[in-house]
């Protein structure tokens, strides 16, 4: 008995030797398959965004008819940090009136990218003090009034105080809003893997600064007309609205 006993004992082993060694080959065949899998989505995930993806007709084609405008380069550093697939940064003269006012527009085809970039947010980074935010609209547009957030901000300066008028909106996939909030949940935080340039957030900046608050009244004015001369101009360089 003693020799069987012997014998199943070793059979008994060698089995769980087997067993043993089949899970940890399929435990690295596992680990490895996950390591490649994770190495391709990150591969894909850095390609979707390294890539720009271009619009029909780029935002530096944007015309507008009673205004001059003049191109503001920007910093190569901070457009790294924009991660923007498209902008235009210009400053607007009115001829007629003097008055000027800056526009800054950005399209990322990937929204999550523009949730850290609003006045909000990027003024103070820059020193400038808020002076408060209120939700407000311009227009009449062809009977439509926009929605829009009018922010002021302060710096002082040696001797003087400067002030600046910030109206901002977004178009996200091809709907007027002035809300950053309605582009942060999970869905718009995912990749543009298909590379869909009507899948998209743009945000829309109009400036004017002044030299103290008794400007604020007429750089505010000054923003809302502009914004009104302009809103259809830049929606026209924008993907349309999915159907739903």
């Amino acid at each position: 008995m003693t020799g069987h006993s012997s014998r199943g004992d070793e059979a008994v082993s060698q089995a769980g030797s087997r067993q043993g060694l089949w899970a940890v080959a399929v435990t690295i065949v596992v680990l490895l398959s996950c390591g490649l899998g994770q190495r391709y989505l990150d591969k894909l995930l850095t390609d979707a965004d390294a890539r720009p993806i271009a619009l029909a007709r780029p935002l530096s084609t944007l015309e507008v008819a009673s205004w001059q405008g003049t191109d503001i380069p920007m910093d190569e550093r901070v457009l790294e940090v924009a991660g923007c697939d498209d902008y235009v940064r210009r400053r607007y003269t009115d001829p007629g009136t003097g008055e000027t006012v800056d526009l800054y527009v950005s399209y990322a085809a990937r929204p999550a990218k523009m949730l850290g970039h609003r006045p909000q947010v990027c003024y103070e980074m820059h020193g400038w003090t808020p002076g408060g935010s209120r939700r407000d609209h311009f227009g009449p547009v062809d009977s439509t009034e926009y929605g829009c957030l009018v922010h002021q901000f302060f710096k002082s300066r040696p001797g003087t105080e400067a002030a600046v008028v910030v109206l901002n909106y977004y178009v996200f996939r091809g709907r007027h809003t002035a809300e950053w909030t309605d582009f942060w949940g999970p869905g718009a935080r995912l990749p543009n893997l298909s590379r869909d340039p009507s899948y998209y957030v743009a945000q829309v900046q109009v400036s004017a600064g002044v030299h103290d608050e008794s400007g604020l009244k007429q750089a505010e004015a000054a923003v809302k007309r502009f914004a009104a001369e302009t809103v259809l101009s830049i929606r026209a360089l924008l993907p349309e609205a999915e159907e739903m």
